[in-house]
């Protein structure tokens, strides 16, 4: 069965995408409640970046230097011009799909959505 690739990002790829762009951003000086307006979560989520009970491909995502380029592009976007996470979803899931950050065998057959 087919099922859209962005689900999948959004699914396990985002969360871990939040909670390093959180810690940033909690370095920064943002308060919790900020953060979460910036990306698009409650401020119980933030709670749970900070103490990392989500994000379970963080580590993967860390050490591909696309990816993490395009983390901190993003973040500097979030800090100069106050951008928000979503406006980013299709370039990330595009590095994750070049980058094979989800493994073949993690996905059923999958679509992308901007070929709809």
């Amino acid at each position: 069965m087919q099922e859209l690739f962005c689900k999948k990002v959004i699914d396990e790829i985002m969360p871990a995408i939040r909670l390093i762009i959180a810690n940033e951003l909690y370095n920064k000086g943002y308060t919790q409640t900020q953060i979460a307006n910036i990306l698009g979560v409650t401020q119980p989520a933030i709670v749970n970046y900070r103490y990392k009970l989500r994000g379970k491909l963080i580590k993967r995502i860390k050490l591909n230097k696309k990816l993490r380029s395009e983390i901190n592009n993003i973040i500097s976007d979030i800090v100069n011009k106050n951008g928000r996470l979503v406006n980013y979803t299709c370039k990330i899931c595009e590095i994750t799909r070049n980058e094979h950050l989800i493994r073949k065998e993690e996905l059923n057959e999958f679509i992308c959505a901007k070929t709809l």
